[in-house]
């Protein structure tokens, strides 16, 4: 049921439930996606194309097996805890951290924040298998070096593996494809300089990394992957 999940992550090799141990394949020389293009400087197309056909061909061949009946008792279709963010205790969630404590003092002062949140969970679909926490840190990129060329200098094929999928569960598609937005956008913001009393706008115009240069892998991964999902 979940053979189209064996090419998007690492090996299988053993493991030992009474120890709580994993043992994966050893991935080759490479990094996060987040180091990738940090070092790189740079937002490939390349890497978005390759976003849209994992997200794409994983989500469209597990939707189709979860309307077959494949096998799904491991996975317990919870809707993420965020969803429910202003119904939470402030006692119990100021004991995560006090910047959590001041998200979620935000959220309950405005009234349209709840009020969405809501609508969300409501809304909530169990359509596909979902990874639940894709973010650059858990994408590997491996590029095999060209012949007379160094790993990771820029020639090559670039290969992803998507890691940690302990969050993995039946639930709505649109979250994995979600989170895709959420990493350039977040990479985005927080090469900002944090800098106390400084308007916005300026923050936005010292950058490191603008948006406008990720914006074409973005598009590329929201083209192939609506592609790959045979959407309309």
């Amino acid at each position: 049921d979940f053979e189209p999940l064996r090419a998007l992550m690492p090996k299988f090799y053993d493991s030992d439930p009474a120890r709580h141990a994993l043992v994966i394949e050893l991935l080759p020389e490479g990094g996060s996606l987040s180091d990738y293009h940090r070092q790189l400087g740079a937002f490939p197309v390349e890497v978005g194309v390759q976003l849209g056909r994992i997200l794409g061909t994983y989500q469209r061949e597990m939707g189709r097996r979860l309307r077959d009946g494949a096998k799904s008792n491991a996975f317990a279709r919870r809707v993420p805890w965020i969803l429910s963010l202003h119904q939470l205790n402030q006692n119990l969630f100021g004991q995560v951290s006090a910047a959590n404590t001041q998200v979620l003092d935000i959220v309950q002062s405005y009234p349209d924040f709840p009020q969405t949140l809501d609508r969300m969970s409501a809304g909530w679909r169990f359509d596909s298998l979902i990874h639940g926490d894709i973010k650059w840190d858990n994408l590997h990129v491996a590029v095999e070096a060209e012949r007379g060329e160094k790993a990771g200098g820029g020639g090559g094929e670039m290969n992803l593996r998507l890691v940690d999928w302990e969050l993995a569960d039946f639930g709505d598609a649109c979250w994995d494809a979600g989170a895709v937005f959420q990493s350039y956008l977040s990479f985005w913001v927080f090469s900002m300089p944090a800098v106390a009393g400084v308007p916005a706008e300026q923050l936005v115009g010292s950058a490191q990394f603008p948006v406008e240069r990720m914006q074409p892998a973005i598009r590329a991964f929201w083209k192939t992957y609506v592609e790959t999902r045979g959407l309309s």
